[in-house]
């Protein structure tokens, strides 16, 4: 943590609901699927987190259904109050840690991203980035808090058959996660869907050639044609982004092993010499010169070494820019220090209720997650 406090402090600020303790509201939890987050800070851990102005504190939570199955949060540290949604009958285990050292995007995506349906491990992330920890993105993590809550089945939305619930979330990018969005999926799934989803199809086809045509051909890496034929069941990811093995074929054989040219597949990468070619025919063309061998490889030559200038040119102003960005970021974060300090104030366990949660206020978005968990039952999954 900080020199701050002491190793009999820190080691007493880790201990499970001591540095972080969750807070909810026992009642609604007996009564919905659905329940309002709030949590609180131990005194020193708060002041460590202000006077230290750390950026972009975040609550990391993770919840295991049952069944074992996990779904993660990633909540500002700041914030008043989230709502979640449980979506399996049973005990669920609630664990809260924060985290900080990245920047937000990096943490939401290490955090929240899946490969295959399945999150990435949270440790691979931490500490700085090495030869060994190659997944690494500086990310720090203290405290532990952990609550079980017992959801009752009767707070589930009724379930759909497996065709209905096929069809009503076909066109959108996940299934639909309480009744309220079910009733509005339904209207659009049987009114307006059916001649989109031939739209669709289509076109799904002909991104996805085009997918295969830029990363297989163009990019020279290996991609996967199956998608292609298979909108239904796959997705346009699975073509490239999501493929297990999408090295260049230029480069290594399927087996992993390094072609004889070895790294230097780089300079055969067809797209490399189509921009540059492109860019010799326009400034042979914008100049009226006629397009030869000879005239075209000068200009290829040219461009070439006019593209190495600016690389250079761009690293060196980069370089200058971020010791000099090192000034901006120390007024902003003292700026952003003075704001926060009431916030932190707020989040102290001291002035935080033994049962129950804080009095937020209505603001636009509690009123919309009040709304939400009176009226949107989970769909247990």
């Amino acid at each position: 943590m900080s020199m701050k406090l002491s190793r009999y402090e820190r080691k007493q600020l880790a201990t499970t609901n001591v540095g972080v303790r969750l807070l909810f509201d026992n009642s609604q939890a007996r009564s919905s699927a659905t329940i309002f987050l709030q949590w609180c800070l131990a005194k020193p851990l708060a002041d460590y987190f202000r006077d230290s102005r750390v950026r972009n504190p975040m609550l990391f939570v993770e919840v295991k259904n049952p069944a074992g199955i996990e779904q993660r949060y990633l909540f500002s540290l700041a914030s008043p109050q989230e709502v979640m949604q449980f979506h399996a009958p049973g005990t669920h285990t609630i664990k809260a840690r924060i985290v900080w050292g990245a920047k937000l995007k990096a943490m939401r995506n290490a955090l929240l991203g899946k490969r295959r349906g399945n999150y990435y491990t949270f440790e691979q992330f931490l500490g700085e980035r090495s030869d060994k920890r190659e997944f690494a993105i500086g990310l720090k993590c203290f405290g532990d808090a952990e609550l079980a809550l017992d959801v009752p089945a009767e707070f589930f939305a009724p379930q759909l058959s497996a065709r209905k619930t096929w069809w009503i979330n076909l066109m959108f990018p996940g299934i639909a996660q309480n009744s309220c969005s079910i009733r509005r999926r339904k209207w659009f799934a049987y009114s307006l869907q059916p001649p989109l989803v031939v739209l669709w199809a289509l076109l799904s086809g002909i991104w996805r050639l085009l997918i295969g045509i830029f990363f297989g051909v163009l990019c020279g890496l290996r991609v996967d044609l199956k998608p292609i034929f298979h909108p239904f069941t796959q997705s346009f990811t699975e073509v490239y982004f999501d493929k297990e093995n999408h090295t260049s074929w230029m480069w290594k054989r399927s087996d992993g092993t390094e072609r004889t040219w070895g790294d230097a597949a780089l300079l055969f990468t067809p797209i490399i010499h189509l921009v540059l070619s492109l860019i010799s025919i326009w400034i042979l063309a914008g100049n009226d010169l006629n397009i030869t061998g000879g005239s075209f490889g000068i200009t290829y030559v040219l461009v070439i070494v006019a593209v190495v200038l600016v690389v250079l040119v761009i690293a060196g102003i980069n370089l200058v820019l971020s010791k000099w960005s090192n000034w901006w970021v120390s007024a902003l974060e003292r700026t952003s220090a003075w704001f926060m300090r009431d916030k932190w104030e707020r989040l102290l366990c001291t002035t935080a209720p033994a049962q129950g949660l804080r009095a937020v206020g209505y603001t636009p978005r509690l009123l919309y997650q009040r709304v939400v968990g009176a009226y949107c039952k989970p769909v247990a999954t």
